[in-house]
């Protein structure tokens, strides 16, 4: 079995390039997260280092909290996809009767 596999599948931890595999991100955009203090990280030495079970749950945090956004704080008459282009559509259109400057 790979090594890789094995430890991402395993509790403990992880090295940078293994968290960004598990987070679905590239590995500075990690880098930079860690270094704001936006996810469970720590330094050893000179290295970053990701505990699996912090940052799953991290991962499953964010999740649950954009669906919950998404869902509860949409004022009602908010923009829709639907107002948005009917929107964009009017604003770039010259007026009837009028010709453009």
């Amino acid at each position: 079995m790979n090594q890789e596999v094995s430890q991402l599948d395993s509790p403990g931890t992880l090295d940078l390039g293994q968290a960004a595999e598990l987070c679905k991100c590239g590995v500075q955009c990690l880098r930079a997260l860690a270094v704001r203090g936006g996810v469970p990280a720590t330094k050893v030495g000179r290295r970053w280092v990701f505990s699996t079970r912090l940052l799953q749950e991290w991962i499953d945090t964010r999740s649950i909290a954009n669906v919950r956004t998404r869902l509860y704080s949409r004022p009602p008459g908010g923009v829709t996809v639907t107002r948005a282009l009917i929107a964009g559509s009017t604003a770039n259109t010259p007026e009837q009767g009028k010709s453009p400057v």
